[in-house]
């Protein structure tokens, strides 16, 4: 009797990827130390009980080094940030659509928008609004009746 596996094998041609598949390019193994310290220092009690073992761990920290490796820094800083007043940490997908959800700004902030245009009124326009309003509030006596 033949494994599963390689029946699957030769039914499809190839077994597709794992979902937790390593992208080419690794993440550095201080980056994994750096972010788990900095869950550690968010959820404290909550990130440590994650694990059991250090095969645990470190099956944990590969998972979120996939996770890492297919996002930019800014992607990464903002899903951190966005970590901020959770009570338990997110798994390693849920963390990467809190990172991938925050839209990084094109503009940089310090840069000023151009302004809108200011909309064409004439005076008699601005005239008509208020006296319309002034009306209104008259006739809800919010004005004192002599008022202008």
């Amino acid at each position: 009797m033949e494994p599963i596996a390689s029946l699957l094998q030769n039914v499809t041609g190839k077994p597709s990827p794992s979902p937790t598949t390593t992208p080419n390019a690794p993440l550095p193994p201080t980056w994994k130390a750096a972010f788990s310290e900095r869950m550690r220092s968010l959820f404290r009690q909550a990130w440590t009980s994650q694990w059991s073992t250090p095969a645990e761990y470190e099956r944990l920290l590969a998972d979120y080094g996939a996770v890492l490796a297919r996002l930019t820094p800014e992607q990464i800083r903002a899903g951190v940030d966005s970590c901020v007043g959770r009570t338990y940490p997110p798994n390693p997908s849920e963390f990467y659509g809190l990172a991938a959800a925050k839209a990084v700004a094109k503009v940089a902030a310090h840069q000023p928008y151009k302004a809108l245009p200011k909309p064409k009124r004439s005076r008699e326009d601005i005239a008509n609004v208020f006296a319309d309003l002034r009306a209104a509030l008259r006739k809800d006596d919010y004005l004192p009746r002599d008022a202008a």
